[in-house]
């Protein structure tokens, strides 16, 4: 399985071939017994999670935070975390970091929120200094978006990954900045719902189950927060400030979902005092080939953010609602479906409310963006 799932992820044409086989009889491909090494069943997770994106590629997709399921693979995925459980995750201090990276990632990609127990194994083991100390930017980056997409919030890694892409942040490029806010935003949120929620109340199995596991969850939810403002700060100023060897600023080579991403994480943490950073992303949202790229969940995913950051860029507000009008003739009912449109309408018309219709430099942008609407 490890060899043919490697050498076909480059291979579009054999992908379908594959995925037939795999459904026969996923039990038999991965035995249980002691003589599969720890590493073996890894590089078969992570196998699986990279064939995953090739299936999704295939069928027009795109890979991101809201990736749909894995089809076939999904049984497989199962059984190899069973074998990987039958040891009690021994595998943890028996594999170097990069793989236990590499495995989380996989969990994530695959969407197995209900391995918990690999998770935290995982999670607890790339908390250690010797494992966080050799991991890159790129890959702790990896860590937590893989850890955020789970729901599955480690507070030992975060507080350590989070100082330490704050050292490294020089070797990081514009895309993998976007994707560490988003990252810890997530978890912060997370975090923030485990605290608040009721002791004994209604709440979801996982909510219960994380909650009485974290000890004192409200006191480390106000302490991710902490870190995670300052590591948001830190990455963002570098995001908007002109580069030492002349070239232009990061933040001109995102696409809407990266600016999204960043949005999010803004309104996240209410950086309301770092003028300089919604001006640039406001600027970057306003170039017509990253308004091209829009999508309408993006569209809603911009405009709440701008809602809770009180932020009445009129001009951007009037480019998402034209760039919605043209999705809507383009694909008609397709272009959205109604908590998307629900959104968007919801959170625009509250950005609206903000603006004096009564400037008359302002009439025909607020009437057109109305118009929109």
């Amino acid at each position: 399985l490890n060899v043919v799932g490697q050498a076909i992820i480059f291979d579009n044409k054999r992908v379908d071939t594959t995925f037939s086989s795999f459904q026969k009889k996923p039990g038999e491909l991965v035995p249980t017994d002691k003589l599969m090494s720890h590493l073996s069943l890894l590089d078969t997770l992570y196998s699986l999670a990279k064939l995953s994106e090739v299936k999704r590629l295939n069928k027009g997709g795109h890979i991101g935070q809201n990736s749909g399921g894995t089809g076939n693979l999904q049984p497989l995925a199962h059984e190899t975390c069973v074998a990987i459980n039958s040891d009690d995750c021994s595998f943890v201090n028996a594999v170097y970091h990069t793989s236990l990276v590499e495995t989380v990632w996989a969990l994530a990609k695959l969407n197995l929120k209900k391995q918990t127990r690999i998770i935290d194994k995982l999670g607890d083991r790339l908390s250690k200094p010797d494992a966080v100390g050799r991991l890159s930017g790129k890959q702790l980056i990896n860590g937590l978006w893989a850890f955020a997409a789970l729901d599955r919030p480690n507070v030992g890694f975060m507080k350590s990954s989070m100082r330490r892409i704050r050292k490294v942040r020089a070797d990081l490029d514009p895309w993998d900045i976007a994707r560490a806010m988003w990252s810890v935003a997530r978890l912060v949120e997370r975090l923030d719902g485990l605290a608040a929620a009721p002791i004994g109340g209604k709440v979801s199995d996982g909510e219960n189950k994380a909650k009485g596991e974290l000890e004192n969850v409200e006191m480390h939810a106000a302490e991710m927060r902490e870190e995670a403002e300052t590591m948001c700060y830190t990455l963002s100023d570098d995001l908007v400030k002109t580069r030492c060897d002349g070239r232009d600023a990061k933040v001109l080579v995102l696409t809407s979902k990266q600016v999204a991403d960043v949005l999010s994480a803004c309104a996240t943490f209410e950086m309301l005092s770092n003028g300089g950073v919604l001006a640039a992303l406001s600027f970057q949202l306003r170039q017509d080939h990253v308004l091209k790229d829009c999508s309408a969940a993006t569209i809603a995913r911009l405009s709440l953010s701008l809602e809770k950051l009180n932020c009445n860029r009129f001009d951007v507000m009037t480019m998402l609602g034209k760039r919605l009008n043209e999705l809507v003739k383009e694909k008609k009912s397709l272009a959205c479906d109604s908590k998307t449109l629900n959104t968007i309408l919801r959170t625009i018309a509250l950005l609206l409310s903000l603006i004096h219709i009564s400037e008359p430099t302002r009439q025909e942008a607020i009437s057109y963006a109305v118009f929109c609407l």
